[in-house]
């Protein structure tokens, strides 16, 4: 039970960890990245490169590879060009007439909208639509952040919680050993309310049992050596009169008066002496 509520607040944790480090880093972006200034100052920049590019190569509208080129080198870029109201080439060079530009003024130059920047191509000046999302990258680069955050939060949270575990049972391990080895008073214990305590509360009345049982053996043998010395003691006395009586039969060589003195004197020296 301890070990799934381990791992859901280690989840909990990681995920409250996820969700704070994006929001904090999208609202960063929001705030230093995607200003109407910057997303400006940048989609000028990606144009006046593509401007460049066409102006280096001497390029013409017909010159589609050159241009699809140039878009996969620039990742986070989406190009349309537009010419006489129509939408001839965009970045996956694909042409769709969709996009309607005002009619050409009496010079017979296409009048560029207001979303389209000029470009100047071998054949003429074309309007040139240029979407950038290069936040897309730091956005990423949150997501990640904020997952290895909270994958590390999950994995230091269990790595405590296993720890504390596996000291506990380092613990226990010794107390047992100290307790096989005969110090049967040590006492095994362990605080809190799971399957790790009461694996410790079992332990430990184990221990208990064996000091009985080994207490009851000590009674035991202790009522036996006392029986045993008593019955020694009873059968010790008539003992020793009947091997005295026994030796005064068997001597023979002496008077019966002297022997029975001797045998007699022997007998109560033996008393004396038990």
């Amino acid at each position: 039970m301890k070990a799934a509520l381990t791992a859901a607040l280690a989840f909990v944790l990681g995920a409250a960890v996820y969700f704070i480090i994006v929001w904090a880093g999208n609202t960063a972006i929001e705030k230093n990245y995607l200003s109407d200034e910057d997303c400006q100052q940048r989609e000028t920049q990606y144009v006046e490169a593509f401007e460049q590019f066409v102006a280096d190569r001497g390029l013409s509208s017909q010159d589609t590879w050159a241009m699809k080129t140039w878009c996969r080198s620039q990742t986070y870029v989406y190009l349309s060009i537009y010419k006489n109201n129509e939408l001839f080439y965009e970045t996956d060079g694909t042409v769709d007439a969709s996009y309607d530009v005002p009619d050409a003024d009496s010079t017979g130059q296409d009048p560029i909208d207001p979303f389209l920047y000029p470009v100047k191509f071998a054949d003429g000046t074309f309007g040139v639509y240029l979407y950038e999302w290069s936040e897309t990258k730091y956005y990423n680069m949150v997501s990640v952040v904020g997952l290895t955050a909270a994958f590390a939060i999950l994995i230091a949270t269990i790595l405590i919680s296993n720890g504390r575990m596996i000291r506990k049972v380092i613990r226990l391990s010794n107390d047992v050993k100290e307790v096989r080895d005969g110090n049967l008073n040590k006492e095994i214990s362990s605080k809190g309310d799971n399957e790790f305590t009461q694996l410790c509360s079992d332990v430990n009345e184990m221990r208990m049992s064996i000091i009985k049982h080994y207490e009851s053996e000590q009674e035991a043998w202790k009522a036996n050596s006392e029986l045993l010395t008593s019955i020694s003691h009873d059968i010790r006395t008539p003992l020793t009169a009947l091997i005295g009586y026994a030796e005064i039969l068997a001597d023979d060589q002496l008077p019966l008066s002297l022997s029975v003195g001797k045998n007699t004197q022997k007998s109560a020296g033996r008393k004396h002496t038990n």
